[in-house]
């Protein structure tokens, strides 16, 4: 399940598990400068994992990386990444060259990734 905020933008569950896995020390404001940052940042109106990683303070997303559901960091950044291709490729209505020019990799890394991955379009 996906929440969206009044304004349309969706954050992931991925993205809400890093949010609420930092401590926050700067409390309701430094939320809200994440993400604010992170919607800058974004591609689309999906605020995932990536992009709130991001958006965090330096040093903040590292840890909230290795904390999120006790995985290892290389699992997690895998999830990321498959879940960002997922996300682009949804964005262009399946158009892999413009999936790929979205994440910013050639089209044969975009197409190793979905093999990597086992993405089926």
């Amino acid at each position: 399940m996906r929440a969206a905020d009044e304004r349309g933008w969706v954050i992931t569950p991925e993205a809400v598990a890093l949010l609420q896995n930092h401590d926050w020390p700067g409390n309701v404001r430094e939320l809200r400068n994440v993400l604010e940052r992170a919607a800058a940042l974004a591609p689309s109106e999906v605020l995932d994992g990536a992009v709130i990683s991001r958006a965090m303070p330096p040093g903040a997303a590292r840890s909230m990386i290795t904390s999120t559901s006790g995985q290892a960091l290389a699992h997690t950044i895998a999830d990321t990444e498959r879940q960002a291709i997922i996300d682009a490729l949804a964005t262009t209505g399946g158009q892999k060259s413009a999936a790929a020019l979205r994440l910013g990799v050639s089209r044969s890394q975009f197409y190793e990734k979905l093999k990597r991955y086992n993405i089926d379009i």
